[in-house]
C-alpha cells in the first residue's frame, strides 16, 4: 500500500474527504517527524513507539578493497511496534482453516 491508497482508504473508514485526510497525514508525519528528530519519543498504546536511535562509532570494512573505515556515530529514527499490534499481526499469519 502506498501514501495515496493509504489516505484513500482511511477516509472512507473514517469518513473524510480525501483532501481532508491527505491533510491530517501529512501533519501527522511531520509531528512524528519534528518529535523524533529533536530525541523525544511518541508512544501510541497498542501500536508502537517512534524514537530515535544512537548508533556508536564502529569500524566497517570496504568490500573491494578489505580496507577499514571509521563509520561515526550517528542518530536514526526507529520504531518498536505494540503488543497489540504484534498480536494482531502474528494471528492474521497463522493459516486458516
Amino acid at each position: 500500500m502506498n501514501k495515496f491508497e493509504l489516505i484513500q482508504t482511511a477516509a472512507i473508514r473514517a469518513n473524510f474527504t480525501q483532501a481532508a485526510m491527505k491533510r491530517a497525514l501529512e501533519a501527522i508525519i511531520s509531528v512524528i517527524i519534528d518529535t523524533v528528530s529533536i530525541g523525544e519519543r511518541i508512544e501510541l498504546r497498542g501500536f508502537g513507539i517512534f524514537y530515535r536511535d544512537k548508533r556508536s562509532p564502529r569500524v566497517g570494512r570496504n568490500p573491494h578493497t578489505g580496507e577499514e573505515v571509521p563509520i561515526p556515530a550517528r542518530n536514526k529514527p526507529a520504531f518498536a511496534p505494540g503488543k497489540e499490534f504484534c498480536e494482531i499481526t502474528e494471528e492474521m499469519s497463522k493459516p486458516r482453516r
